[in-house]
């Protein structure tokens, strides 16, 4: 046996597993890089203690705009939509001025958990990331969907399109009560493109999307389509904050005011009319 052979097969295989231990390691850590880089774009100092929120004066709010119209940057690449609109009445009515820091929805908790925000508002559903050291507020948005005809459909009520044959994506099932579903033979989509591109075609008799997409696609400028119907899921919204932060209950007492108020009503038309 070629003892240079063995010595040169075993400085090969260790440079192989030594390569393989390094990559391992980068997977292992690259969440929390990501995190940090948008963290100092932000101007976001990581591991900044924050004092208690009762007492804090301007408060840190996380989003990721990248979900219109919940949040989105508009074009002069400042932060908007119905979530801004949201937290925005929810401090004026606790008293607090707020900051908007736009974040990778991935670093959101993170920077939650390290105090680098204070709370988190972005379309968040109420069974968010399950942990002792983060809590959600009371539910402040009903995620709703949209039955959409053809414009030129003589179909006005939901029961016109009853046992027709109606497009959904199949990641939306889940969020709709078979009390909805079962009134339909429902054909499952795995990209809106391709399902609104049928209803158009007639290949299918309507679809139920989420308010977001149905916002877009009533939206267009040929007006294809039209809403038929529109109900609530089992899709509820919150805003996450820390255990400790003393304000929930200051929160919750906000989202309520604001549901009893006309506020509520303002900022929902403001974000979903079909006008």
């Amino acid at each position: 046996m070629n003892l240079g052979f063995l010595k040169k097969k075993k400085s090969i295989l260790t440079l192989i597993t030594s390569i393989i231990l390094v990559i391992l390691i980068l997977a292992i850590m690259s969440p929390a890089i990501s995190c940090k880089i948008i963290d100092i774009k932000n101007n976001i100092m990581p591991g900044e203690e924050a004092e208690n929120l009762v007492d804090k004066r301007r408060l840190l709010v996380g989003t990721d705009a990248s979900y219109p119209p919940f949040e989105y940057l508009n074009k002069e690449g400042n932060i908007e939509g119905f979530d801004i609109d949201i937290i925005k009445e929810v401090a004026a009515s606790i008293e607090k001025e707020i900051e908007i820091k736009n974040i990778s929805y991935d670093c959101l908790y993170a920077d939650l958990k390290e105090k680098r925000i204070d709370l988190i508002i972005s379309a968040i559903p109420s069974k968010g990331e399950s942990n002792e050291e983060i809590v959600y507020s009371d539910t402040y948005y009903v995620l709703e969907y949209v039955l959409l005809a053809l414009s030129d459909t003589e179909a006005k009520l939901k029961e016109e399109l009853h046992n027709k044959n109606i497009g959904i994506l199949k990641t939306d099932n889940q969020n709709i009560g078979e009390d909805i579903l079962s009134n339909y033979r429902i054909e499952n989509y795995e990209d809106i493109k391709i399902m609104s591109e049928d209803l158009r075609n007639k290949k299918i008799d309507g679809a139920i999307v989420s308010m977001p997409i149905a916002v877009n696609l009533l939206g267009e400028i040929e007006k294809p389509f039209k809403a038929v119907e529109v109900f609530n899921s089992k899709k509820e919204f919150v805003i996450a904050l820390r255990q400790d932060s003393g304000i929930l209950e200051n929160i919750n007492g906000a989202i309520e005011g604001m549901h009893k108020s006309s506020s509520f009503k303002e900022i929902y038309s403001n974000w979903f009319s079909f006008n």
